[in-house]
C-alpha cells in the first residue's frame, strides 16, 4: 500500500493520502487485536472494526481513482486482496472463532 500512497499524484492530496494509509493501518491493527483477544465479544468487535476499515479503505481508493491520482491497473492487487479479506472476516464473524483460551462474555 505504501507504494500506492507514496506516489507523486497522491502526494499532493495529503488528506486522502492519510485517509488511505490510516485505513490500511486500521485493518492490520484490528485483525491483530482480534487474534489476541481473550473473549469472543472482543474478537468479534475487532473484526467488525477491521471490516469497517476495509470499507473506508475502499472509499479512499475509489476517490483516488475518481480524482485520477491512480489508474485502475494500480489498484488491481489491492482490490484482489480486499476481495479475499472482506469475505474471510465476514465468515469468521458469522461462524465464530473457536479458541481454547478465549472465554465467552
Amino acid at each position: 500500500m505504501a507504494d500506492l500512497t507514496s506516489g507523486e499524484a497522491l502526494s499532493g492530496d495529503h488528506r486522502l493520502q492519510a485517509q488511505i494509509d490510516d485505513a490500511c493501518g486500521e485493518v492490520r491493527r484490528n485483525i491483530a487485536e482480534a487474534l489476541a483477544a481473550d473473549r469472543d465479544r472482543e474478537f468479534a468487535r475487532f473484526l467488525r472494526l477491521a471490516r469497517a476499515a476495509i470499507n473506508e479503505l475502499q472509499l479512499g481508493l475509489r476517490l483516488a481513482l475518481i480524482k485520477k491520482y491512480v489508474a485502475e491497473r494500480d489498484l488491481k492487487n489491492v482490490r484482489e486482496m480486499l476481495a479475499t479479506l472482506y469475505p474471510a472476516l465476514c465468515s469468521l464473524l458469522a461462524n465464530g472463532h473457536n479458541s481454547s483460551d478465549r472465554r465467552s462474555a
